[in-house]
This record gives C-alpha cells, sequence and structure tokens, in this order.
C-alpha cells in the first residue's frame, strides 16, 4: 500500500456521531492543502456538477481525494459567503452568527468566515460550548432556569 493510501482517514456512510462526518473531511482535505481553500473559488458551473465530478475520483488516490475535499469545501463556503452578502446588503445586517453542527468542520467555518470578513461583516462564532445541538441544549436549560428563578 502506498504512503499515500495509509494516510488517508476514513470517510464512513454512516455517522457515529453528530459530527462525524464534518470531522472525517477536514481530516481529507488537511492531506490536500486545505489551508488556501478560502482562497479558492466556486466552479462556475455550480455546486451540483461539482458533487458528479466528485463521484468520479479514483478512491485509490489519496490525492485526487484531498482535492477534491478540498473544491467541495472551497465551493461551498464560496456559496454560503455569496448568499450571506446578498442578504446582508438587501437587509443591512452587518453581523452573522455562525451555529449548528456543520460548524465543527473548521475548514467551512474558517473559509466562511474569511470571506465575510473581507466583505466587512463581522462574524459571531460559539467559543466555549460547541455550535451543534449540545450547546443549544445548554442555552435552552439556562433559559428556563431563569423563567424558573424570575
Amino acid at each position: 500500500m502506498s504512503p499515500e493510501r495509509r494516510r488517508l482517514p476514513p470517510l464512513r456512510a454512516r455517522q457515529r456521531f453528530g459530527a462525524d462526518a464534518a470531522i472525517g473531511h477536514v481530516e481529507v482535505v488537511g492531506l490536500g492543502g486545505g489551508d488556501d481553500v478560502a482562497r479558492q473559488r466556486r466552479p462556475d458551473d455550480g455546486l451540483l456538477p461539482l458533487l458528479g465530478r466528485m463521484a468520479q475520483v479514483d478512491a485509490s488516490d489519496a490525492s485526487a481525494i484531498a482535492r477534491a475535499a478540498a473544491a467541495f469545501h472551497a465551493s461551498l463556503a464560496a456559496a454560503l459567503a455569496d448568499w450571506v452578502i446578498t442578504r446582508a446588503g438587501v437587509t443591512g445586517l452587518q453581523r452573522v452568527a455562525f451555529g449548528g453542527g456543520c460548524f465543527h468542520n473548521r475548514v467551512l467555518g474558517a473559509a466562511l468566515r474569511a470571506r465575510l470578513e473581507a466583505e466587512g461583516l463581522e462574524v459571531l462564532e460559539a467559543t466555549r460550548l460547541p455550535p451543534s445541538d449540545s450547546g443549544l441544549a445548554l442555552g435552552q436549560a439556562w433559559v428556563a432556569a431563569q423563567g424558573l428563578l424570575h
């Protein structure tokens, strides 16, 4: 087995926990030069054709898989940033809050943050608790406790 093949973390068909897929994809992107994901642009033909091209990647080529994962992250971050920037322009909002399990994926979060901040938007994100359901549950418990105390 080649060294590249051994370094490739497994991507599972089933998630074991909420952030499992996000974490696995981050590991794969790291093998393909994922540091420059924020500077890549999304393909002109959109996200769906990109997914089709990803399905054609040689599963035995770790480098090709890593490049495809980086392209996916760059494309998704660019598409999300385009949407948020457009909505911010329409609404006048200057602050964006990141929430949800997808933000366990630090590659996606960093790329999206870089794009939004480059456009002058302020980005808020979870720092002490996870951005997913567990952080939300704690916030809900706090709100409920406040209602009981007052």
